[in-house]
């Protein structure tokens, strides 16, 4: 055996909550918007990015970005 490959993020840890506490951080300080994990769960499909840049209604989005994952490092 030369490698072993490991699902991290839903196997070895439950990141769910995190993205959902970092993406309605995100979308209350930009937009002033609440969302729910479900409401959150159905923008899934693109990456983290991907999903700020196609759903977040301000168009600051380098700064929303940075804001999620200053978020998600918090918790």
């Amino acid at each position: 055996m030369k490698a072993i490959i490991f699902d991290f993020d839903g196997t070895l840890a439950d990141t769910l909550p995190v993205c959902f506490y970092a993406f309605q951080a995100v979308f209350k300080d930009f937009d002033n918007k609440e969302v729910t994990p479900d409401e959150i769960k159905a923008m899934f499909g693109p990456s983290e990015t991907g999903i700020i840049r196609e759903n977040l209604m301000d168009s600051n989005y380098d700064k929303a970005i940075e804001l999620y994952y200053e978020k998600y490092s918090e918790k």
